[in-house]
């Protein structure tokens, strides 16, 4: 039975960082920050929930609920979850949701971004 949560804990350790780069990609930025919020916060939030679970019941209780409530997370995503949108600037490259877009070289940024400090430095020759 310690097996059993053992492996759930390892799969549900694996979804966070899939939800977060999901979350940026339908959100952007914003969606990153609050995929990233909830899940520290269930870091620590949840430890101190399952004790008292598991004082007030017993572990297996405990842990039986996160598993449920796992579950009810992910049906209300699959159910309530958004669309995927491109961002603007997938759709700028790539004439907007569902179309077979560009290559790879013209949707991302090859040259270096403008450093703060260029200006005080010499031009290159």
């Amino acid at each position: 039975m310690l097996l059993g949560f053992a492996v759930t804990g390892l799969g549900l350790a694996n979804i966070f960082p899939v939800a977060v780069a999901r979350a940026g990609a339908l959100a952007g930025p914003s969606g990153v920050a609050a995929a990233s919020t909830l899940g520290y916060g269930g870091m620590l939030v949840g430890p101190p929930v399952i004790g008292f679970l598991a004082d007030w019941f017993s572990l297996p209780v405990a842990l039986t609920t996160v598993a449920v409530l796992a579950a009810v997370a992910a049906l209300w995503g699959t159910r309530h979850g958004m669309r995927h949108r491109a961002a603007p600037s997938e759709q700028a490259y790539s004439g907007g949701p569902g179309s077979a877009g560009a290559p790879w070289e013209a949707t991302h940024r090859t040259e270096r971004p403008p450093w703060p400090l260029d200006s005080c430095t010499p031009p290159h020759t």
